[in-house]
Parts: structure tokens; C-alpha cells; sequence
């Protein structure tokens, strides 16, 4: 019969896998980007992903475990998924905001993830396992708020603007209130 630590470790198997392919894509992912915010963003969170990854053989070797990466089949399709908004977005407009979405998702699986981990290392009463994946939640959360406040205040505004030449008005969430279409002038009738 499987336990709860089996379970456990099925899945930090499954993150692990996860924080490698995105090691590993995220240089790519980066140069698409054409916000400078959205890539000093990436470039930091690529860091701390390296560093998570570092982290989690940590939790294993906490549970006295070996390290073992097993594919993660979401990340792996997720991360196909931004491939696709690459080519379909690329050299538009939206794009900054295509990647943001792309890298939302996957910071909500992380977010779903490691709170699972958290929650059954503690169960498991492994204090430096759970203190460690409490960490990584607390980074994986706040990189998501820093891609919803981009998002909000820059790559989506940026991405409308651009689309139809009008200015945005915003609330204090950055949430469009109205846009004013572009002023069309005709020389020597409308000056």
C-alpha cells in the first residue's frame, strides 16, 4: 500500500523535474521578451529558480532520500504551451503579455505544488523539509504577485496601446477604465 511519504515523494520528484526544465527554458523564454521590467524579472527569477532547485535536493536529502527528477508531463506542456505564444505573438505588441500569462500558469502549479509539499511534509513532522518548502512557496507566491502587478501596469496597457494607438485610463488596479481612440487630423481642415 502507498503511504503519504510515497506520495511525497512522487511529487517533489515531479518539482524537481519541473525547476530543471525551467532552468532550462528560461534563457530562450528571456529572449523573446521585449520589456526590459519583464526581463530583469525573468533574469532574477531564472536565478532563483537555479537556487530552488538546490533547495529541493536539500528536502530529499532531509528525508534521507535520493535524488530523483521525475518528468513533470505539466511543466513539460506548459512550457510548449509558451512556445507557442513565442511564434504566435512574436514581434507584436502582445507579446510581453503572452509571456507573463505563459509564466503565470506556471507559477500557479508551483503555487498548487508546493503547497501540497508544505502541507504533508508537516504531517510527515520533517521540520527542515517543511521549513525549506515553505520557502519555496513563499518565493513561488511572490513572483506571481510581481507578475500580476507587471502585467497590470505595464505589459498589458503596453500591449493595447500599441495594438490601436490610444491612450489608456486605468484604475488604481491597472484595470482599463476607457480608452481614447487616436485623434485623426486632416492638415488645413482640423488642425
Amino acid at each position: 500500500m502507498k503511504s503519504l511519504k510515497d506520495l511525497f515523494l512522487h511529487q517533489l520528484s515531479s518539482r524537481l523535474s519541473s525547476e530543471m526544465q525551467q532552468v532550462r527554458a528560461m534563457p530562450f523564454v528571456l529572449e523573446e521578451a521585449t520589456a526590459s521590467t519583464l526581463q530583469s524579472l525573468m533574469l532574477a527569477h531564472h536565478h532563483e529558480t537555479v537556487r530552488q532547485v538546490e533547495k529541493l535536493t536539500h528536502v530529499f536529502q532531509a528525508f534521507r532520500q535520493p535524488v530523483i527528477a521525475t518528468k513533470c508531463e505539466v511543466t513539460a506542456k506548459l512550457i510548449q504551451e509558451c512556445h507557442r505564444m513565442i511564434h504566435a505573438f512574436g514581434n507584436s505588441p502582445a507579446i510581453n503579455a503572452a509571456l507573463v500569462g505563459a509564466a503565470q500558469k506556471i507559477e500557479h502549479l508551483e503555487i498548487a505544488s508546493y503547497g501540497c509539499l508544505h502541507e504533508w511534509s508537516s504531517h510527515l513532522r520533517n521540520e527542515e523539509a517543511t521549513g525549506l518548502l515553505q520557502e519555496l512557496l513563499s518565493e513561488e507566491k511572490t513572483a506571481n504577485q510581481l507578475l500580476i502587478k507587471l502585467a497590470r501596469f505595464r505589459c498589458n496597457k503596453q500591449a493595447v496601446t500599441e495594438n490601436n494607438g490610444a491612450d489608456l485610463l486605468c484604475d488604481a488596479y491597472g484595470h482599463l477604465v476607457r480608452s481614447s481612440p487616436p485623434q485623426m487630423t486632416m492638415p488645413g481642415i482640423l488642425s
